[in-house]
């Protein structure tokens, strides 16, 4: 009892002085310097794994985005041409970056498309990374490219369809655009029926051939499905038309021939009398000189 009426006395005794409680020495705990590094170390992968993900397009693996690098990366490719100039696929190649030629459906239509292209182009101007570079050498027919490989492989689609002979061009999709080859001697007649209807194309001059652009986006699609429809019945109409007039100078050829070969042999035949004639006649003159013999 006189032990635990001490102790209380010392207790409060040590409260009135205010002396200080005994503080824990922070080296006591020797596992509290590995937990702070050990924290440090793990606030560092956080941010390091924060980066990464902030580097990453949202919704897209960490894989994903260095697969989307590795296609951003710019090559250089060569194409050697046959039958076309540099220069005029150079033209055709344009129309990835907007490039527009005037259009059958008038200055117009050719000022408004201009302007669509121009918003667009400004709306969706790649990083200069993601461009597509070009340089030509005429004399040696040499279209020099440097682009990301999808860039490249496309611009290859497009010469092997445009570096033919005329007779063998197709159709092609290109750029937003679907072009259509024409022949020079129907251009005229295909521009003014299609001026007529208010379809709106570009027209494109390279070298000895002529293709008319029509764009394919989603508010001129319809456009150029039915442009498409004037283009090929026309075409057509000028085919039969051509092997028409093949097939009639083909008949006047060989009826000329005909003419010619039964002329050949009315003139034989006429010869052939005449020598008869002259050989009937000199058994006859023989006879009257034989008596004054």
């Amino acid at each position: 009892m006189n032990a635990l009426i001490r102790t209380a006395c010392s207790v409060a005794l040590i409260a009135a002085c205010g002396l200080p409680a005994v503080a824990q020495d922070d080296n006591a705990n020797p596992s509290s310097q590995p937990q702070s590094e050990q924290a440090q170390s793990e606030q560092a992968q956080s941010e390091q794994a924060q980066n990464q993900q902030a580097e990453t397009a949202p919704g897209e693996t960490a894989e994903e985005s260095q697969e989307a690098a590795e296609k951003s990366v710019r090559v250089l490719k060569i194409i050697q041409l046959k039958h076309r100039s540099p220069q005029q696929l150079q033209q055709v190649i344009g129309l990835r970056h907007g490039g527009m030629m005037p259009g059958v459906a008038g200055r117009q239509a050719y000022a408004g498309a201009r302007a669509r292209a121009a918003r667009q182009a400004a709306d969706a101007e790649p990083e200069a990374e993601e461009k597509l570079s070009m340089a030509v050498s005429e004399d040696e027919k040499l279209l020099f490219l440097r682009g990301t490989a999808d860039q490249i492989e496309e611009i290859e689609e497009l010469v092997k369809v445009l570096d033919v002979e005329q007779a063998a061009l197709k159709p092609i999709d290109f750029a937003d655009h679907r072009l259509l080859p024409v022949p020079r001697e129907n251009s005229s007649r295909i521009q003014t029926t299609l001026s007529q209807l208010d379809l709106r194309g570009q027209m494109l001059h390279v070298g000895d051939m002529m293709l008319i652009a029509f764009r394919t986006d989603e508010e001129h699609a319809e456009e150029c499905k039915q442009a498409e429809e004037v283009v090929n019945t026309l075409n057509e109409a000028a085919k039969a038309e051509a092997q028409r007039k093949a097939e009639a100078q083909k008949k006047a050829e060989a009826q000329k021939k005909a003419e010619e070969q039964k002329k050949a042999e009315e003139q034989a035949e006429a010869q052939q009398q005449a020598e008869a004639q002259q050989q009937a006649q000199q058994p006859a003159a023989e006879q009257e000189e034989a008596p004054q013999n």
